[in-house]
């Protein structure tokens, strides 16, 4: 339960509300913990699970998807380079129907400038998003489908690699967070602080222990940094005394409420589970 030299108190058995805020301008800071960029598949032909909108009209479409959620659905787009061979023609499903429109165009893309990656790479085009794209994301809800919405962020790069072919990565980052207030215990005396769950293998998934994080607002300052997080956790050992029981943090893929348990409760986790959006 610790990043470098920092130890955080462990949370205290109850249940606690939160709900999905988008992170804002905290995704760019230093202090901002990501595993990695989830990366989307690229084919060069049309998925047969997707209907185009006749009216998008593109002279070498690229085709890719992504896995976001834990229902096996996977968001699909297509794209295509402008005069300067930037990707900026770019149709995402955002809704998850699988029929792309003219309509779900990304307008927010932005050319950066080409750069230096290491010694064999060069980024020979890059364009991201300046505002996170929102999108419906599904999960299996233990009544059935939950369709939520999150927001992302997008980069497209084409890379070149010393005497090879070109490649093309197509990443998403999750710019959404789940945040509520969860009671610590803090010397002897419990507080009920600020806690954040970010998505830290950006999959749209709010429970991937050991991947997703826990910050804590230990300082009370409104803020999270890096002192103040830790890799997600699933089990702890909670002591009083000399007695020492082992707990559980309940997390659904996407929670409206998570809940500190006994390991060893049967626990139903159905009202912990967030609602349906609509899109």
């Amino acid at each position: 339960m610790s990043i470098g030299a920092t130890k955080l108190p462990f949370p205290v058995q109850g249940e606690y509300s939160g709900k999905i805020v988008n992170i804002g301008d905290d995704f760019f800071k230093p202090d901002f913990l990501l595993q990695q960029a989830n990366n989307a598949v690229l084919t060069d032909t049309k998925p047969d699970e997707i209907v185009i909108d006749p009216a998008i009209k593109l002279i070498q479409p690229k085709y890719g998807s992504i896995l976001l959620g834990d229902n096996d659905k996977r968001a699909f787009f297509l794209m295509d380079q402008d005069n300067d061979g930037y990707w900026m023609n770019f149709y995402l499903d955002q809704n998850q129907d699988y029929q792309i429109s003219a309509s779900e165009k990304i307008k927010s893309l932005e050319k950066w400038v080409p750069q230096k990656i290491d010694k064999k790479w060069d980024l020979l085009e890059s364009s991201v998003t300046n505002d996170p794209i929102p999108m419906l994301v599904s999960y299996k809800g233990s009544q059935g489908e939950i369709r939520k919405k999150l927001s992302f962020y997008l980069w497209i790069k084409r890379f070149t690699r010393q005497g090879e072919s070109e490649q093309t990565l197509v990443s998403f980052a999750t710019a959404s967070s789940f945040e509520g207030f969860i009671k610590l215990l803090i010397g002897k005396d419990e507080k009920l602080v600020k806690f954040r769950i970010t998505d830290g293998n950006c999959n749209g998934c709010f429970n991937d222990y050991g991947k997703d994080f826990l910050y804590l607002d230990l300082n009370f300052d409104g803020s999270f940094s890096k002192k103040e997080a830790v890799p997600l956790y699933e089990f702890f050992d909670q002591k009083a005394g000399k007695i020492s029981t082992q707990m559980r943090l309940l997390i659904p893929a996407c929670p409206l409420k998570i809940a500190v348990a006994p390991a060893t409760e049967n626990y139903d986790t159905v009202h912990l589970e967030a609602p349906s959006d609509a899109f």
